[in-house]
């Protein structure tokens, strides 16, 4: 820590009571010097309020870290003084030096005619609160400004944080899972359809395939290899007279008996001849032969 030196009565001494308003460093190499525990008030002055001073005023001038005593830090006020002590004098609105009496204690009552002017003591500015025993670090006019940084969030705050940041995650997963059944439902679906036969598709189960191919074979065997394909023939009736009608009986006459010619099929009908009507056979008495339409 650097020492601070005064000027007592024209003379540099070291004041080992004095201690630095602050750090010296390159920039400010100088500072001034106050007593422990005491104010450091701007223009060079001290103020001191827990202690008293016999004869005192409470402010005296300050020292420095000067060696030499010619830095601008180091105040040139009532160097030729047996005290440093100073009053204000609000008559004359500057400060007096305060001397000392026969017994070189403070007589500020009595203030001699050496003073100088700066502001009154209400309107000095604190250059530093207290003065301790050891160094009382001073802002250095070179250093970039320290940007303080933003205060920390309460564990409340933080805890809502996350807990918002836990029910996003949640809502994401859950949509997720549901965009993903859904579209394996739609997927299940379209494959069902596609599996589905539908009325106007042709479709034959294969086992009555089989049996219709077994029964066209069976066919094939007994009636030759065109029998299942082959038409039946039809055969056309020839044109036959016209039916009678017997008078006084409500019975019709039996159907005429069926010819069977030679070279004819069976079950097909022959012609009669011309100009030949047929005959029926009846219990009741014959009749004359009816009219012909």
């Amino acid at each position: 820590m650097s020492q601070c030196y005064g000027t007592i009565q024209g003379k540099i001494k070291l004041l080992s009571t004095r201690k630095p308003c602050g750090p010296t460093n390159a920039t400010v190499p100088v500072v001034p010097c106050c007593n422990a525990d005491d104010t450091c008030l701007a223009h060079g002055i001290c103020h001191y309020d827990t202690r008293s001073i016999e004869g005192g005023s409470g402010y005296y001038v300050a020292a420095c870290t000067d060696p030499n005593y010619k830095d601008k830090n180091c105040r040139q006020l009532c160097t030729s003084q047996a005290r440093t002590d100073i009053s204000y004098n609000s008559n004359l609105s500057r400060w007096q030096c305060c001397g000392a009496d026969s017994d070189k204690n403070a007589n500020c009552d009595n203030a001699t005619n050496d003073g100088f002017d700066v502001p009154a003591p209400t309107l000095l500015q604190t250059y530093w609160p207290t003065i301790r025993a050891t160094s009382i670090p001073t802002p250095n006019p070179t250093s970039s400004p320290q940007q303080s940084s933003p205060p920390g969030l309460s564990t409340s705050a933080a805890g809502g944080i996350g807990a918002g940041v836990a029910v996003g995650v949640l809502a994401l997963v859950g949509l997720g899972i549901f965009f993903l059944l859904r579209r394996r439902r739609q997927h299940d679906r379209e494959r069902q359809l596609g599996n589905t036969t539908f009325p106007h598709q042709s479709s034959v189960n294969p086992q009555y395939a089989s049996v219709s191919q077994d029964y066209k074979g069976d066919v094939s065997s007994q009636y030759g290899a065109n029998a299942y394909d082959a038409p039946q023939p039809r055969h056309e009736l020839s044109q036959m007279t016209s039916p009678v009608e017997v008078a006084g009986n409500s019975a019709h006459s039996p159907p005429p008996a069926v010819l069977l010619g030679s070279g004819s099929h069976p079950g097909s009908p022959q012609e009669l001849p011309a100009g030949e009507a047929p005959r029926a056979t009846s219990s009741s008495p014959r009749s004359p032969p009816a009219e012909t339409r």
